[in-house]
């Protein structure tokens, strides 16, 4: 793109051979090569998108511009895209499959009805999954124009699955959702979530996590957080809940809430607990929690060891630790 900008030219092909590698075909240079070609639709007047979008066989490039036109004329095809999303897209892929039938209709040519019949094979061999990913797409975008009115629309996909998951869900929920949107975001499992391309399973999973726990605090706003903790969710979207969790808010939490935090099966969520807690609490009330912890019948040495330390040591050393000991800055 900086060598565009100083006036050398490309041809798309040109492009597409610098940025992926034949020899292993290389997914970092296919999401750069992606990148590209978005970059250059974001260029193109409103009519030219709509030129591309009405006339286009080849449905990835096809959709790139349909989402770059939404993208860039939000109010005014808005409409279109949330009647796409609730048709999940079926209407739209079936237009493209007619494209291709006229071009078979209107070749004489043998091996240009033979490509064009090869193409409407795989469409339809594919079909699934190509209506999912154009659902998908557009949810992201609802989710990240931010309107109200369609709360039931990224609901509704969350409940059925059909296209599932991702962060933009997370976040708009955190700003629109209702208390029953919380155990829908903590059970998404990992093979709902749709992962952009050439990103690490694991680490958009443990992203996914941290909103869906930004977006639980958020929308319990008013909720005690003993409320909160008692719904049922994963072991990690809680610790990331307690860790994400500011701290004046959780100085408020009650006795009854901490101890089952402290005592709960896993020591993720003890040690989350334990941490919070010297970090949010008075000395005076950390001393008191841990005499009455030590008491029990039961109790876990890393939940006396951060308590402990709370209790022990000066306020500024004990933060200090309990801050590089959650890698926080």
């Amino acid at each position: 793109m900086a060598l565009i900008k100083l006036g050398i030219s490309f041809t798309e092909e040109e492009v597409k051979n610098i940025l992926i590698s034949e020899e292993d075909s290389d997914s970092e240079g296919e999401k750069f090569f992606t990148r590209y070609k978005r970059a250059q639709l974001k260029e193109l007047t409103e009519r030219e998108l709509t030129e591309k979008i009405e006339t286009g066989l080849i449905l990835g490039d096809n959709e790139t511009a349909y989402f770059v036109r939404v993208e860039k004329y939000f109010a005014k095809y808005a409409k279109e895209l949330r009647h796409d999303i609730d048709d999940t897209f079926k209407t739209y892929f079936e237009e493209r499959i007619r494209r291709v039938e006229t071009l078979i209709g209107a070749s004489s040519a043998y091996s240009i009805t033979q490509q064009a019949n090869e193409l409407k094979e795989e469409y339809r061999d594919l079909e699934n999954f190509y209506r999912k990913r154009l659902t998908r797409q557009g949810l992201d975008i609802l989710c990240e124009a931010g309107k109200r009115e369609d709360l039931q629309r990224i609901r509704i996909n969350l409940q059925n699955g059909y296209a599932g998951a991702s962060k933009a869900d997370a976040k708009y929920l955190g700003r629109y959702g209702e208390w029953t949107d919380i155990p829908l975001l903590s059970n998404v499992e990992i093979g709902m979530l749709k992962i952009p391309q050439s990103t690490s399973l694991t680490n958009y999973y443990e992203g996914f996590q941290g909103e869906a726990a930004k977006a639980a605090l958020s929308i319990s706003r008013g909720h005690p957080l003993s409320e909160l903790f008692a719904l049922e969710m994963p072991v990690v979207i809680l610790k990331k809940t307690i860790e994400s969790c500011v701290k004046s808010r959780f100085s408020k939490i009650s006795d009854e809430t901490l101890f089952k935090l402290l005592y709960h099966e896993s020591p993720d969520v003890r040690k989350a607990a334990s941490i919070k807690a010297v970090q949010a609490f008075s000395v005076k009330r950390i001393k008191s929690i841990l005499r009455e912890y030590i008491c029990g019948d039961t109790y876990y040495y890393n939940v006396i060891h951060w308590l402990d330390l709370g209790a022990s040591m000066s306020r500024t050393e004990a933060l200090k630790v309990a801050l590089a000991a959650t890698g926080s800055k």
